[in-house]
């Protein structure tokens, strides 16, 4: 099962944005200032890794490529 990395709830709906790419909940991303910080980070880290691709947003796995690139 998925978990925070700080609260270790089930509930909650997770991103993998906490350090190191580990899931993490909104309410403990924003409680602190440098969970938002490293959150903003991560996901501007996996958007870059998409190459310039469009990009889908907003599940549990992060951004990802909508189609991937034909390779010649």
């Amino acid at each position: 099962m998925i978990t925070c990395c700080y609260c270790q709830s089930l509930e909650k709906e997770m991103r993998p944005y906490g350090p190191k790419g580990a899931m993490l909940c909104f309410d403990c991303m924003m409680a602190e200032p440098s969970r938002e910080t490293e959150a903003k980070r991560q996901m501007l880290s996996q958007m870059d890794a998409c190459n310039g691709d469009v990009i889908v947003i907003g599940s549990e796995v992060g951004p990802y490529p909508l189609e991937a690139k034909a390779t010649q």
